[in-house]
C-alpha cells in the first residue's frame, strides 16, 4: 500500500530534485556562455599530472586551490560516481563534459566545445 505519508514524501522529493536540477542547468548555461571558458583547457587545468582522467583527489586539490579550504574526497565521490560512466573510478573528458556543459541548450554545448583552447 502506497500511503499518504509515502505520496508526501515521493511529492517532496521529486519537487526538491527539480528544483536542483534546474539549478545545475542554469549554472551550467551561464559558464558555457562566457566566452573564454574553455572545456578541454578546465580539464587540463585540473589533470596536473597528465593521465588523461580526474579524480576526487585532483577535484579536491583544484578546489583547495581555488579558495574552498573544507573540501574532502567524500564530497565529490558521489558526483565522480555518478558521472562515471566506465565505472573506473575516475572521470574521462567525455564524463568531465557531462558534468560542465548544458543538457538543455545544444547551441550553448556547441559553443564551448568547439572554441579554441
Amino acid at each position: 500500500m502506497f500511503g499518504y505519508d509515502s505520496k508526501l514524501k515521493l511529492k517532496e522529493l521529486l519537487l526538491f530534485y527539480a528544483e536542483q536540477e534546474l539549478a545545475i542547468e542554469k549554472m551550467r548555461q551561464i559558464l558555457a556562455a562566457i566566452r573564454d571558458f574553455e572545456p578541454y583547457a578546465a580539464f587540463k587545468r585540473i589533470d596536473r599530472n597528465n593521465t588523461g582522467y580526474i579524480g576526487t583527489k585532483e577535484i579536491c586539490q583544484f578546489e583547495r586551490e581555488n579558495g574552498y579550504r573544507e573540501v574532502s574526497p567524500e564530497d565529490f565521490i558521489f558526483m565522480v560516481t555518478y558521472f562515471d560512466l566506465d565505472g573506473d573510478g575516475k572521470l574521462n573528458y567525455h564524463d568531465f563534459l557531462q558534468i560542465l556543459l548544458p543538457c538543455d541548450n545544444p547551441y550553448l554545448r556547441s559553443a564551448a566545445t568547439q572554441r579554441p583552447n
